[in-house]
């Protein structure tokens, strides 16, 4: 089954759901058929877009036409750091589709392996860590450094958000990410 995620924070989708959906205009049946066919490829489809671009209209008739369960930003944040067993996934899919604009040799890196690193990471987390690894590589390329595996700026990147979000938490009496199983620092010292 795959969950689909509106990026409206704060709105509800389930009470829009409950409600008549208004038909589709053209653009939206093109991007309803594009929603339908991703549905059935992937676990997960983010759908942007700003307040009022219809959203919601989309997924109500996706939900109508496939069933399935719509969820919001805050479930699917809850999920992520949960220990929910489509996180693990979920956070592949979306480490994915941050590495998605990469050079394809710059793709290989152990995916599922970032995914169990980033256990307690948010969506943004995540997003942070694959940029912050390509500007990583970016500055060995400026400096005329010999280039390293996108896998190892990618995990020094992991280790670097890590240590800021316990910096931050630690300065305002929240409580620190813990240690994965496999912890960043025993391979984050290369940047």
């Amino acid at each position: 089954m795959t969950s689909i995620t509106s990026t409206t924070i704060g709105k509800t989708i389930g009470a829009a759901v409950a409600k008549a959906s208004p038909p589709l205009t053209p653009s939206q049946q093109a991007a309803f058929r594009m929603l339908t066919e991703m549905t059935q490829a992937v676990p997960v489809v983010v759908l942007e877009g700003g307040p009022g671009s219809g959203k919601t209209i989309l997924l109500s008739h996706l939900q109508a036409a496939m069933g399935g369960r719509l969820i919001d930003v805050g479930d699917a944040l809850n999920a992520i750091g949960a220990g929910d067993p489509m996180a693990t996934t979920t956070r592949q899919e979306i480490i994915r589709h941050y590495a998605s604009r990469l050079p394809p040799v710059h793709q290989g890196f152990d995916v599922a392996r970032l995914a169990v690193l980033t256990e307690d990471f948010t969506p943004a987390d995540l997003r942070r860590t694959v940029d912050d690894a390509k500007a990583f590589m970016a500055y060995d390329m400026f400096m005329k450094r010999p280039q390293k595996p996108f896998g190892a700026y990618v995990h020094a990147a992991g280790a670097a958000v890590r240590d800021l979000r316990n910096r931050v938490a630690k300065a305002t009496g929240q409580p620190e990410l813990p240690k994965s199983s496999d912890d960043f620092d025993t391979i984050s010292t290369c940047c």
